[in-house]
């Protein structure tokens, strides 16, 4: 019977502690709300450019523009009535409008229909469809493009010669496409 009665104390006592345990767990549920707010990423490119000043009083012919169109980040060009010897200086100037650093990555140069280039000490030399040579083009860069910080312009400098095979009074439209990344990733 002590068997008996031990058995059933052991029992009651095990059904008490699962009671018991039961009874104290507690539970709260505890909600957190936040906010997230990422910077923005946004680079304007933009065109200044210079004719020579006798450009504009030329008596003998067109004188020769330069107007430009931005999309996105692509710099669209287009030189009207260019002639043989001109020379086109003037620079890019690519703005951080954003708030986040950011790298020039890449840059993609579409010259007119058939035109292409190659680079030679520094200057790239440009070939028209027949490969006579029509403009050699140089450029130099004022800052740092790794890393453009925001409020900052960084700036590009360039000069377009236009050699003696060029075609007179020609209309040429070329496009430049800028691709950036976060400045941490631009190596």
């Amino acid at each position: 019977m002590k068997t008996k009665m031990a058995s059933v104390f052991a029992i009651l006592m095990i059904a008490l502690m699962a009671v018991g345990f039961a009874y104290a767990h507690w539970s709260k549920i505890v909600t957190i709300d936040g906010t997230v707010t990422t910077g923005t990423f946004h680079l304007t490119p933009s065109f200044h450019v210079e004719l020579p000043e006798w450009n504009t009083k030329d008596p003998y012919g067109p004188i020769a523009t330069a107007t430009s169109k931005i999309e996105g980040n692509t710099l669209f060009v287009t030189l009207t009535n260019v002639y043989p010897c001109l020379t086109v200086t003037g620079y890019i100037d690519l703005i951080n409008d954003g708030t986040i650093p950011a790298g020039l990555h890449n840059v993609i140069v579409t010259l007119p229909t058939g035109w292409h280039y190659g680079c030679v000490d520094g200057e790239y030399l440009i070939y028209d469809a027949v490969n006579d040579w029509v403009a050699t083009a140089t450029y130099t860069v004022r800052g740092n493009l790794m890393q453009i910080d925001p409020g900052v312009t960084e700036y590009i400098d360039f000069t377009l010669h236009f050699e003696e095979l060029l075609k007179m009074t020609q209309t040429y439209t070329f496009s430049i496409v800028f691709e950036f990344w976060n400045w941490n990733e631009v190596q």
